[in-house]
């Protein structure tokens, strides 16, 4: 996240062959921190008093990228990669219009705003966070040249088998509520990470 070396990696140089990569037909997902470094304004409010703003002329998406959300902010503890992982609601909107709710996993990152009229290339929300005022973005997508963006501030990737093994292992009661939290969600996790993820498999000519 904004708190460990990692941003200090996406120079300039970095993200201009990410775009060029994408301008190409390539395809690229983010998920939580990384969905900050295609953002292009970033603020970080860690729960601990921890602040930081940056700003990414060459990130791909004009967006403010802004976490934790409020009321989900759990400081991450070295050696523990579930310690900052919690549960939050999103609505998912599908390209036909239709939409669900679900219960997802989340880890401090961010949410994504934006207005379209600002951005060059163009947004599809992908999925909204439900309880959070306004609604903000919780993933979209954009599509840059020939190649597509998926930029996750969620975690559809963690099922409800992973934290309920996990909470096993540690004996955890915060990861065990947030595996009972998910189980009966996780069909719809399932689709959403399927739906996105095998539509990003192709390989540019």
């Amino acid at each position: 996240g904004e708190d460990s070396p990692y941003p200090d990696m996406f120079t300039e140089d970095v993200l201009r062959d990410i775009k060029t990569f994408l301008e190409n037909g390539g395809n690229v997902i983010t998920l939580c921190a990384g969905a900050s470094h295609m953002c292009q304004r970033v603020e970080f409010l860690r729960s601990d008093g921890f602040h930081k703003k940056r700003y990414n002329p060459e990130s791909p998406f004009n967006a403010l990228a802004a976490g934790p959300i409020p009321g989900r902010g759990l400081q991450y503890q070295d050696g523990d990669r579930y310690s900052d992982i919690d549960i939050t609601k999103i609505t998912v909107t599908n390209p036909d219009g239709s939409a669900y709710d679900t219960n997802i996993c989340y880890g401090n990152g961010p949410a994504l705003h934006f207005d379209q009229a600002d951005n060059m290339y163009p947004v599809r929300v992908i999925a909204r966070y439900t309880d959070i005022e306004h609604q903000p973005a919780a993933a979209v997508e954009l599509t840059i040249g020939k190649g597509k963006l998926a930029i996750f501030g969620i975690h559809p990737e963690i099922s409800h088998a992973e934290l309920d093994g996990g909470a096993t292992f540690t004996g955890n009661s915060h990861l065990r509520d947030c595996a009972d939290r998910l189980r009966d969600f996780d069909h719809l996790r399932a689709q959403l990470a399927h739906d996105v993820f095998t539509s990003y498999t192709s390989i540019p000519s």
